[in-house]
């Protein structure tokens, strides 16, 4: 599945609202006075202020790392308004309790209303000795984590991770903490032997936790706690990992190999993929078995290589799936076959199963293939990929594009295959799938498919000489970014650019076309007296005034302040490089 381009390592993470972002800068002058010098700094920055303005987060410099090496800041999070951040870093700062911890190992830290403390703290009160992050840290190289509301809204309770370092398995999983206001540590995933945990999230809230134990006796067993008794519940054996969580972690999508739908079509030995619902009171949850998921759609350990296609996944930002913030819809890709429709997803060309694009309806307990061609022809899927129609994968490890809206009645996701008439150019497109009653989708549109109970239509123009990317959208989905190499304005000379498809429109079109630059010309037109490159060639300072032109046998000059025409005097031999143009 392809993926975004990355944010670079500059901007690590913005608040909903986009007023607050947290950078990375490795400048040797500080930004702000009480940055440290020679090394790289987080900043917080203040966007909807006049102007800008900069907060140091790291105002202490390590004791044990050259400003050379000092490379592994890294942010792990931060509350919904921005004001604490979270990061982790090889570097015991100065002014903290942060212990010596085994090479390749990392230290978790807070920053907050100016101040910067040391996270890992035991519950006894003594800083952990062993290395530590936020979720839960895989993999040697990457930093992979699973960050999923490991840091509460408020900023209050910090779940993280204790782990080991050696040479066999850079990073093994321990225990799992969380840090109340900055001052108790109580345990999450407790066991006679402490086994090895890993974080799958947490309520927004940061009352609750989801994890499963990793290895032992209590191995591929999913377990929630609640943060204030303590006491964890499981909810299933034979898990093979997760695809997503509501906000309230009261509905949790994961896959298991056990038949737990009592009877059901779910059969032991499969890849299951259910829904998990908590009920309120401390009840016993339920479980819903929503389909079979195939061989390869299920990752069955923590790793960091391999394809990136699968719904299910330890390690977030690698996982082909969404759910909506309340639970109730979920969208994924699946190489499943023969699908929950009845819809046969081999390939037209190899007949191999090839992955399409699901949604799964909790409360109407329905599955539909949002991105199978409405004829019911056999897909025509991408040899490479291995898919016909894909969700964009992840941006970077804080945010994932948006590809399902809140009230998860808009999927938008990328096909190969055609899925409208005027897509012709072979390659792939953006897609919307709108449900019936939303927007302008109804059940007498051209473009209303019964099998998948929406509308299904093109938000690229299906004619890009190559592929067109989904990028992002808002939560409700009236505003869609995608990047295509098709001109959809007038202005627009052919170049790959980003455009915005709004719900009631967008800007109105430019009544007269300007002069184009340099590859931006599809046509060149006939050069004129003189041309002022447009912004998207231009590599100055902005628009500039046009100069007034001197007559012939006259330059232009600037004397105390104004600007002149003055005779030319006869060059010399020696002629300036301006002279001998």
């Amino acid at each position: 599945m392809a993926v975004t381009a990355n944010f670079s390592d500059e901007f690590q993470g913005f608040t909903d609202d986009l007023c607050r972002g947290v950078m990375r800068l490795y400048s040797v002058a500080p930004l702000t006075p009480g940055a440290i010098e020679e090394y790289p700094n987080l900043y917080r920055r203040e966007n909807c202020t006049e102007p800008p303005a900069y907060e140091t987060i790291t105002v202490q410099a390590p004791t044990n790392i050259p400003p050379a090496n000092y490379t592994d800041l890294r942010t792990k999070g931060f509350s919904q308004d921005g004001s604490h951040v979270i990061f982790a870093t090889a570097g015991r700062l100065q002014g903290t309790d942060a212990p010596e911890v085994q090479v390749g190992g990392q230290l978790l830290y807070e920053h907050t209303e100016g101040d910067l403390r040391f996270v890992c703290y035991l519950p006894s009160g003594e800083p952990s000795t062993q290395a530590c992050s936020a979720g839960t840290l895989v993999g040697a190289g990457f930093d992979r984590s699973s960050l999923h509301n490991a840091i509460s809204d408020d900023g209050s309770r910090i779940f993280w991770t204790a782990y080991t370092v050696d040479s066999s398995d850079p990073r093994q999983p321990g225990q799992i903490f969380v840090r109340i206001g900055g001052a108790e540590t109580r345990p999450v995933s407790t066991t006679k032997a402490n086994d090895p945990a890993f974080f799958w999230t947490a309520s927004a809230d940061g009352s609750k936790a989801i994890f499963s134990f990793l290895s032992g006796p209590f191995a591929d067993q999913l377990y929630e706690v609640d943060v204030e008794s303590g006491t964890p519940a499981l909810i299933a054996k034979g898990v093979e990992g997760p695809m997503g969580a509501s906000e309230d972690a009261s509905r949790i999508y994961f896959a298991s190999s056990e038949d737990l739908d009592a009877g059901g079509p779910a059969a032991a030995g499969e890849h299951n993929l259910y829904l998990y619902e908590a009920v309120p009171a401390g009840g016993e949850g339920e479980l819903t078995f929503i389909m079979e998921l195939g061989d390869k759609d299920v990752s069955p350990v923590p790793i960091i290589n391999g394809p990136v296609t699968r719904p299910v996944d330890f390690l977030s930002a690698k996982r082909a799936a969404r759910v909506s913030p309340d639970g109730l819809h979920a969208t994924f890709m699946s190489t499943a076959s023969p699908t929950p429709t009845g819809y046969d997803n081999r390939d037209a060309e190899s007949g191999d199963p090839v992955a399409e694009v699901y949604l799964y309806d909790a409360a109407e307990d329905e599955v539909r293939c949002i991105s199978c061609n409405p004829s019911g022809a056999r897909p025509s899927g991408e040899i490479l990929s291995g898919a016909a129609a894909q969700i964009q994968g992840w941006e970077q490890r804080l945010h994932a594009p948006r590809v399902l809206s809140d009230d998860g009645r808009r999927v938008f996701f990328e096909s190969f295959e055609a899925l409208a008439p005027r897509d012709t150019n072979g390659t792939w497109d953006v897609y919307q799938w709108e449900e019936e009653g939303k927007g302008t989708c109804l059940a007498t549109s051209e473009t209303f498919a019964e099998d998948s109970g929406g509308c299904v239509d093109l938000i690229s123009a299906g004619t890009s000489p190559a592929k067109s990317t989904f990028l992002d959208a808002d939560p409700s989905g009236d505003n869609v970014f995608f990047s295509t190499q098709s001109s959809l304005v007038g202005v627009d000379y052919g170049l790959n650019d980003v455009y915005v498809a709004r719900v009631g429109g967008g800007f109105p079109e430019a009544t007269k076309r300007g002069p184009c630059a340099g590859e931006a010309c599809q046509s060149p037109p006939p050069p004129p007296p003189e041309v002022t490159p447009s912004t998207r060639s231009a590599t100055g300072p902005g628009n500039v005034v046009q100069r007034r032109r001197c007559p012939k046998g006259k330059r232009r000059v600037k004397r105390a302040g104004k600007a002149k025409c003055v005779k030319r005097k006869k060059a010399k031999a020696h002629k300036s490089r301006r002279a001998a143009r």
